[in-house]
């Protein structure tokens, strides 16, 4: 902690998320002179905490080097939370971008070991304009609104996200549990737990496998190997208490119930937050968050744009909806900020319908027949596409309710 620092700025976008910024990654001998302490430990500590992860490299200098790797190596787990910014993009003529992009996704796709191509996104983001000369300005922009538009959305998500970690948590006690559980069973109990144990811990992989069977437990859900037998060494198994099945019940109750519970009471805050950011909607086409103005926090901007009518033709899309779909939406590789082609098919898959429903509810939401649709428009597809799977019919156009704010007159 003695070279954290912290700064300071009069800033409205600040007061809804903060910022960490590492210091940058070594290479070379450097790596093992130049640190005092676990990077890529204290990287992974933040990357359990944070809501948004991005990874940046210059165009002109992509080197992967060891800390890199084990940076990288260190998200596991993080993966949803990755995106990945190829930053002065514009410093470079088209060409040699392109060969750059490829260089950067084969390298990515070496470390990261997803089964997910990585998001990422194309620009210029530092202290020099982007050069608006340059053959890939429309993409720069149509990138930048989309990286944009994803650090809006975390406020919203944040709430969400934090159960989605907690439920990810308990599921991981429980698996530990289960495992110390099997252990200690096979335990002596008097003679000969030394020599037990050490056998356990060398045939510890045949003895998750066995646990992961016997339990239904994914195999992709068990503990890292290497890591559990470490700690195994420096503890005591026997003296582990069992875990019993009223307590495995407990936890499965949580599971089950409590927490959708909890999810439950969360939608309904939403919905009542909502309703009084209808008061505190603008419009949004030229609003750059990072703009100073005391007028209004971002939070009070990043769910609808526009004027809204209030009353009966006060938007239909929820709050939650529109996180929901937001989280889908910039996932996406978008084209000028914007859902197109291929990506729309992929977005639009989630839902789980037929092609003829899918092709109603695009006619109904491209209503400037641009053949492409923006985050809104993508928010009231998806609203359509849950009235749907409750039997209720499309209309046979928007009512003025599902018009989103941002494209009223």
């Amino acid at each position: 902690l003695n070279k954290f620092e912290a700064s300071f700025c009069s800033s409205t976008a600040l007061k809804s998320f903060t910022l960490i910024d590492s210091p940058g990654v070594l290479s070379g001998k450097k790596q093992t002179h130049g640190r005092h302490y676990d990077f890529a430990g204290v990287v992974s500590w933040f990357a359990n905490r944070a809501d948004r992860i991005l990874l940046l490299f210059d165009a002109h200098k992509l080197d992967i080097g060891d800390e890199f790797k084990a940076v990288i190596a260190s998200l596991k787990g993080h993966e949803e939370k990755v995106r990945v910014v190829l930053n002065k993009a514009d410093q470079i003529n088209p060409k040699e971008l392109m060969r750059v992009y490829g260089a950067l996704m084969w390298s990515l796709g070496k470390v990261a070991k997803t089964p997910e191509v990585l998001r990422v996104y194309i620009g210029s983001f530092w202290d020099k304009p982007l050069d608006p000369d340059h053959d890939c300005y429309k993409i720069f922009k149509g990138d930048a609104a989309g990286l944009i538009g994803e650090l809006k959305a975390l406020p919203r998500q944040a709430a969400m996200r934090k159960i989605s970690e907690f439920v990810k948590r308990v599921r991981l006690v429980r698996i530990h549990a289960q495992i110390m559980s099997d252990l200690k069973r096979e335990m002596p109990k008097f003679f000969g737990k030394s020599k037990k144990q050490q056998k356990i811990i060398e045939e510890l992989h045949e003895k998750f496998r066995k646990t992961a069977r016997s339990a239904g437990i994914s195999e992709g859900d068990l503990p890292p190997l290497e890591e559990f037998k470490a700690t195994l060494n420096s503890e005591n198994i026997s003296k582990y208490p069992t875990f019993t099945a009223k307590q495995r019940k407990k936890v499965d109750e949580a599971l089950q119930t409590e927490i959708p519970k909890l999810v439950e009471r969360l939608n309904e805050y939403n919905r009542a937050a909502y309703k009084e950011e209808q008061d505190t909607m603008i419009r949004a086409e030229s609003y750059n968050p990072f703009d100073e103005d005391e007028s209004a926090s971002l939070l009070d901007r990043i769910h609808h744009t526009g004027n809204a009518n209030s009353g009966k033709n006060a938007w239909v899309v929820s709050l939650v909806e529109k996180t929901e779909a937001d989280n889908i939406f910039y996932a996406q590789v978008l084209t000028n900020g914007k859902l197109t082609g291929k990506a729309a098919k992929k977005a639009f898959s989630t839902t789980g319908l037929e092609a003829d429903f899918l092709r109603k509810i695009w006619t109904l939401v491209d209503f400037d027949k641009s053949n492409a649709l923006d985050a809104d428009q993508f928010a009231v597809a998806l609203h359509l596409a849950h009235l749907v799977k409750k039997g209720e019919e499309l209309p046979a156009e928007l009512p003025p309710q599902m018009i989103p704010p941002s494209r009223r007159d």
